[in-house]
Order: structure tokens, then sequence, then C-alpha cells
């Protein structure tokens, strides 16, 4: 990602984080994965014991850790 893409996604993201603090978002979220994407989560709900839910949930707060929290919430004002 070159700087300038960089510099608007940063923007979008103080807008978002803006915008979120007075309209919080339900928390629900339905998507088409396609049926390999599909597949792969079935598969390690299976092999984990847990649901589908809990396996997105454990890859996003592996991308936070990646990513480090203060990228994702970055201290407005």
């Amino acid at each position: 990602m070159n700087a300038a893409q960089q510099k608007e996604n940063i923007q979008k993201l103080i807008e978002y984080h803006l915008k979120n603090q007075s309209d919080p978002s339900s928390g629900r979220l339905n998507m088409d994965l396609g049926s390999g994407y599909m597949d792969v989560l079935n598969r390690m709900a299976i092999l984990a014991g847990t649901s589908k839910t809990n396996i997105v949930k454990e890859a996003l707060d592996r991308l936070v850790e990646e990513y480090g929290e203060q990228v994702l919430f970055p201290e407005v004002g």
C-alpha cells in the first residue's frame, strides 16, 4: 500500500471512530464467504469444538495483534 492510500485509509478510520462513538453498530454481520472459505470455517469450528462465530472472533483477535491496537484505535484529538 502506498503512502497516499495509507493516509486516506487512516482518515477513513478516524471518521469511522468518531461516527461509532455516537452510533455504535449492532454487531451483526452477514457475508458470502464462498464455498471454500465456508468449508474451512466449518472445519475449524469442528476441530476447535467451538462455534463459527468464535473462530471468526479468534481470527480477528490475531489480526489485531498483528496490526497493533495503536494502528486500529488511533488517539483522536
